[in-house]
């Protein structure tokens, strides 16, 4: 969903109309940036340019002296942040001086930190509404904080809790009769597919793939040094 989330965003509210991509060759980024551009163009948007890098690449000027001659009017980049922010600084040190975009992979303080004073005026999106919106989420940052965590919660760690508390719930009714762990496997997986509560992040429930029924996204954007949600909606295929 954060493709086509972030495709109607760039056409819809920045109103531009003009983008290059690069990936990392890898599923996750392969698989935003093929359902950005798919969703772009039947807005009526053009990719003036699309790129691959390597996950382990360090040097993209390759990658930037080829972008930036199609005159993009934003970068929209699929992979996490390890590269996206050395990217972002190398293609505005070449004079390629456009947002760059990128989902969930990217939205991280250690991607400001790699992309020093270039990150501000970027863009990434993320599943759920921004946790300072969430009543029962700013308890658990609150809890997360004092609990000592030095680790970035970032997008990830209010549903890593919750995903925590689903496997435990599904696990009550799974083992409440099991002779052995073994043999409840499936009786656990089918308990996992039924549950539903209220979680920090939201409601938790799964759809018959196994997919989370939660369809809210949100768009971020670097604010001076820190990401701040300008744009959370419900995404409508």
């Amino acid at each position: 969903m954060q493709g086509p989330f972030a495709a109607r965003y760039v056409y819809n509210t920045l109103h531009l109309t003009k983008v290059a991509t690069v990936h990392d060759k890898k599923t996750y980024g392969q698989g935003l940036v093929q359902t950005f551009t798919e969703e772009f163009k039947k807005l009526g948007g053009t990719i003036v340019s699309a790129q691959t890098i390597n996950p382990d690449d360090k040097n993209y000027s390759a990658v930037v002296s080829k972008i930036k001659p199609s005159g993009p009017q934003l970068l929209y980049y699929g992979g996490e942040y390890p590269q996206s922010g050395p990217l972002t600084q190398q293609m505005k040190s070449a004079g390629l001086s456009i947002p760059l975009m990128g989902g969930d992979g990217m939205y991280s303080k250690d991607y400001l930190t790699l992309a020093g004073n270039a990150a501000p005026g970027n863009f990434a999106t993320s599943v759920g509404a921004p946790l300072d919106q969430l009543p029962a989420a700013k308890k658990y940052v609150s809890d997360y904080t004092a609990g000592g965590y030095k680790g970035d919660n970032s997008s990830y760690g209010a549903y890593a809790f919750d995903a925590a508390n689903a496997v435990i719930a599904a696990l009550k009714t799974s083992l409440a009769n099991a002779t052995d762990a073994k043999s409840a496997r499936q009786a656990t997986i089918d308990a996992l597919s039924k549950v539903s509560f209220a979680g920090v992040s939201g409601q938790v429930a799964f759809d018959q793939y196994g997919d989370t029924t939660n369809k809210t996204l949100t768009v971020y954007k670097v604010d001076g040094t820190a990401w701040k949600g300008v744009n959370t909606g419900e995404f409508k295929d």
